[in-house]
């Protein structure tokens, strides 16, 4: 179930394995009957996450395991109260976490959640830099297992106390990249370990100045993979939220040529190829979705190839949509490429940092990968 729609024609697979951990399709809060669950806020988190961890029962893996969840919520100020409801599904060593405004398509539905969980027979440790206070909110701001590490959404806050750090989107970058590297640095790894991604700054106007600073933490190595989108955040005075992930490998491997953004098309490491969210469009021409999707899916091909993959590989698919009710051509389209079956993944509203685009898909790979 994506994180917008359900309804006929191809869907998100529930849950595909992806190097040592298992990916968990956005789950909206359903009730037993296909209805939004009634109730607020409350109410649906603690339904949607029944429901991530019946999916993850049906993986062979378990919930509390999980490395990394991403929530999506309608509006910003049921934050608090999703916290309440989220807590006592993690009540000891919490996954990192992300979340941010994402509206589910289903006007009744006010969260979706995602997750990724390593199985019981991986290590799982809690990352916490000595200095650092412990988060009042019930996430960790890393989890590691074996090579790869995950970080929560890091924003303008100061590790130390929790303190909020005003500024514009170039401060706030500044203090999260410095907050990515503490968090790096406890675990063993660096910048030149990190291989993904997600970006998420409040205003497209946002776009160039944090780029200007992101590029600096990367000076020096292939940058990673990465998909930059506009969403609602959780206070106001933010302007930006980052989540990455690492992986520690001496054979990694950057695919393709960086253009003048700091992120590579493609990151190949741990047995997995990390590649960057891919537009369709072009610079002013207009195409309607199902174009866009359709070069998506060549210009994603092309880096796959190039990494030693293919669609066939392809285990975890982040999708973007401007407006909820293109979903269902985009997964119409990504079906013509995996006619046997969709990847698990996200389908999330979100506007884009480029004009007139309106889809963008960001995917994992992994030779290794399959559905438990």
């Amino acid at each position: 179930m994506s994180a917008i729609g359900s309804g006929a024609g191809p869907q998100l697979a529930d849950h595909s394995r992806l190097g040592r951990a298992v990916v968990l399709s956005a789950m909206l809060p359903l009730d037993a009957s296909g209805r939004v669950q009634a109730g607020g806020i409350r109410e649906q988190t603690q339904r949607a996450l029944e429901r991530l961890r019946d999916a993850a029962t049906r993986a062979g893996v378990s919930l509390e395991r999980a490395a990394t969840l991403h929530v999506y919520l309608r509006h910003a100020a049921d934050f608090a109260a999703m916290n309440e409801a989220y807590a006592p599904f993690f009540p000891v060593d919490p996954p990192t976490r992300t979340t941010v405004v994402a509206p589910p398509a289903d006007g009744a539905a006010l969260v979706a959640i995602a997750a990724t969980v390593i199985p019981d027979d991986e290590p799982r440790d809690v990352v916490h830099p000595a200095a650092w206070r412990r988060s009042p909110n019930p996430y960790s701001y890393a989890i590691r297992s074996g090579d790869t590490l995950w970080l929560a959404g890091l924003v303008s806050r100061r590790g130390s106390d929790g303190s909020a750090i005003d500024g514009d989107v170039a401060v706030q970058t500044r203090v999260i990249l410095d907050n990515a590297r503490d968090l790096l640095a406890a675990a063993g790894f660096s910048f030149a370990d990190v291989v993904a991604a997600r970006v998420f700054i409040g205003a497209a106007r946002d776009f160039a100045a944090m780029n200007d600073v992101y590029r600096e933490a990367f000076a020096g190595t292939s940058p990673p993979a990465r998909a930059t989108v506009v969403a609602g955040l959780m206070q106001p005075a933010l302007r930006v939220e980052i989540t990455f992930v690492a992986v520690r490998d001496e054979g990694r491997v950057a695919v393709g040529s960086s253009g003048p953004l700091p992120f590579s098309p493609a990151i190949a490491a741990g047995g997995r190829l990390f590649v960057a969210g891919v537009l369709g469009n072009s610079a002013g021409a207009r195409v309607d979705t199902a174009t866009q999707t359709r070069e998506i899916v060549a210009r994603v091909g092309q880096t796959l190839v190039q990494g030693g993959s293919s669609w066939d590989d392809v285990h975890e698919a982040l999708i973007y949509v401007t407006e909820p009710g293109l979903a269902a051509t985009v997964l119409g389209e990504l079906a013509r490429v995996r006619p046997n079956g969709l990847p698990a993944g996200a389908v999330v509203q979100s506007a884009l940092v480029v004009p007139d685009a309106t889809v963008e898909i960001m995917v994992t790979a992994g030779k290794s990968a399959g559905r438990p």
